[in-house]
């Protein structure tokens, strides 16, 4: 039989204890659910970090891009550039050599017509060359050369082009009064004025 003053202690025994049970199975819970929402809030700071740098990464890939297409077009640009300037100078070459032909053209015949114009040579004379034969033979044989395109004149310095110049300058022109009746004059010259030089009229 079971003792009614045992069971009755052990009501109590249960019944105090009890609360306390209570209370830790409620802390463990809240503890857990707290661990819970900071895991998720960590989780939720990882991925928009993560997102952040997906969209940096994905911008400084566009910026890649972007850089390279517009080198891509300047190169295109100056190719471009570069061909057609090479295209107006070798016609502008083309130009100069037709005209330095037709002005070579236009000497030669000059000089064959004052060739053919000059007296017949003495019989003794014969064997010797003339001024007009040697200019002929020269004009002929020598090759057309012209000066290259792009090449840079001798360009002179500041200085030199000054000494160059020097005697242009202006000079100073000295003035005197003079002795007879005080006007302005220049130094050693008959006076404008009063007609006077050295004391005589």
């Amino acid at each position: 039989m079971v003792n009614e003053d045992e069971m009755m202690e052990l009501i109590d025994q249960v019944r105090f204890n009890l609360p306390d049970e209570i209370k830790q199975a409620n802390w463990t819970v809240s503890e857990q659910q707290r661990i819970i929402s900071e895991a998720h809030a960590e989780a939720a700071r990882i991925m928009s970090r993560a997102n952040e740098r997906a969209e940096e990464t994905a911008s400084e890939h566009e910026i890649l891009r972007r850089a390279e297409r517009h080198s891509a077009q300047v190169i295109k640009d100056a190719q471009a550039k570069s061909d057609q300037i090479i295209r107006e100078a070798e016609g502008t070459r083309m130009e100069q050599l037709k005209q330095l032909e037709a002005h070579l053209a236009r000497t030669m015949a000059t000089v064959r017509r004052g060739v053919e114009a000059a007296p017949d040579q003495p019989a003794g004379d014969r064997g010797k060359r003339r001024p007009g034969d040697r200019l002929l033979a020269t004009a002929s044989q020598r090759p057309v050369t012209t000066r290259p395109h792009g090449s840079t004149k001798v360009k002179l310095s500041k200085s030199k082009k000054g000494r160059r110049r020097s005697h242009l300058a202006l000079a100073l022109v000295q003035i005197q009064p003079c002795p007879n009746c005080k006007k302005p004059r220049r130094p050693h010259s008959i006076c404008p004025n009063c007609g006077y030089y050295a004391g005589a009229k």
